[in-house]
C-alpha cells in the first residue's frame, strides 16, 4: 500500500492493466486504490529515452469527428474532450476537416503534449494505423517521423496493443512514439466508451497543470472517476482502458503571452498610481 509501483509486464500480461487487480472482494476495492502504477518497456529504455522537450509550445490536440473512410465512425464526443484540455493548457486545436495526416505530420514536432482523439487499430492484420480526416499513418510511417513531446495521450482503441515480441514487449503505437522522440504515452487497452474517457481526460489535464507527475494525474483522475459513478458506470471497463507508460515527469504549462501583459501592464498601472500620489 501507498507505494508507486512500475511495472515492466512481458508477453500477455502486457494485456493487463494491474490498477483493476481487486483487492477485497467483499467491498470491491482495487490496487489503484492502494498504489499508484506506471508501466515500461523496460528499465534500459526509460534510461535511453531521457531528454529535455526542447519546445515551448504546449498543447496540439487533433479530432477528426468525422472520417472520408466511411467504414470509421463518427466520434462525437471527441471534439468536447478536447476544448475542456485548453482550460489548463493552452495550444491549438484541429478538428474535422483540419485534423488531416499532413496537419499531423507538420506539426509534430513542435508541441509538448499531442493529444489524438481518433480511431486507431493496433492489431491490424497489414499495418497498425491511426485515423485522420484524409487518411491513416501507420506504424511503419511514425517510425520515419521525429517529436519533441513531453507527453502524447492516444486516445482511441486499442493502441496500446499489438504484435507480441518474447522479450521486448508490444509492437503497438505507442512503441512508434516513443521510437520517433517521445518521453511518455498515455494509451489504451480496449475499445473506450467516449463519455468516461471525456471525463478521465479533463480530470488528469487538471491534475497535471497543478504539478502532479503523469502516473499521479492518472492515477488520481481515475480515483475521482470512481468516486464520482456507481453501479456498471464504476466497472474497470469505463476507467481503467488508459495507462501510463515512459518517464513520470510533470509538465508545468508555460505562462500564455496575454498573462505576461496583464502583469505588465497591471505593473505599469501601480507605478503611475504610486507617481500621482507622490506627486499629489
Amino acid at each position: 500500500k501507498n507505494k508507486k509501483i512500475t511495472l515492466v509486464p512481458d508477453n500477455y500480461l502486457s494485456l493487463l492493466p494491474f490498477e483493476a487487480l481487486t483487492t477485497d472482494i467483499e467491498a470491491m476495492t482495487y490496487l489503484l486504490q492502494d498504489s499508484e502504477l506506471s508501466y515500461l518497456y523496460s528499465r534500459s529504455f526509460l534510461e535511453n529515452n531521457k531528454k529535455t522537450s526542447d519546445t515551448d509550445m504546449d498543447f496540439l490536440g487533433m479530432a477528426p469527428i468525422n472520417f472520408n473512410d466511411s467504414s470509421l465512425a463518427t466520434l462525437s464526443q471527441s471534439e468536447n474532450e478536447l476544448e475542456v484540455i485548453q482550460e489548463f493548457y493552452s495550444g491549438d486545436l484541429l478538428l474535422k476537416e483540419a485534423a488531416t495526416k499532413s496537419a499531423f505530420l507538420d506539426r509534430l514536432e513542435t508541441y509538448k503534449i499531442i493529444h489524438l482523439a481518433t480511431h486507431a487499430d493496433a492489431q491490424d492484420a497489414k499495418s497498425p494505423w491511426i485515423a485522420f480526416y484524409d487518411g491513416k499513418i501507420t506504424l511503419e510511417e511514425l517510425y520515419q517521423t521525429q517529436n519533441n513531446a513531453s507527453l502524447v495521450v492516444l486516445s482511441g482503441c486499442n493502441t496500446t496493443l499489438g504484435k507480441q515480441e518474447t522479450g521486448e514487449g508490444v509492437m503497438s503505437l505507442a512503441r512508434g512514439f516513443f521510437y520517433s522522440g517521445a518521453q511518455s504515452v498515455m494509451s489504451t487497452l480496449w475499445s473506450i466508451d467516449d463519455k468516461s474517457t471525456a471525463t478521465i481526460t479533463k480530470s488528469f489535464y487538471k491534475n497535471l497543470e497543478e504539478g502532479q507527475t503523469k502516473s499521479e494525474a492518472l492515477r488520481n483522475a481515475k480515483l475521482n472517476y470512481l468516486e464520482t459513478h456507481s453501479l456498471s458506470e464504476a466497472s474497470p471497463y469505463h476507467w481503467a482502458s488508459f495507462i501510463m507508460m515512459g518517464d513520470n515527469a510533470p509538465i508545468p504549462a508555460s505562462t500564455p503571452l496575454w498573462k505576461y501583459l496583464l502583469f505588465g501592464s497591471l505593473g505599469l498601472l501601480v507605478l503611475f498610481l504610486g507617481f500621482r500620489f507622490r506627486r499629489n
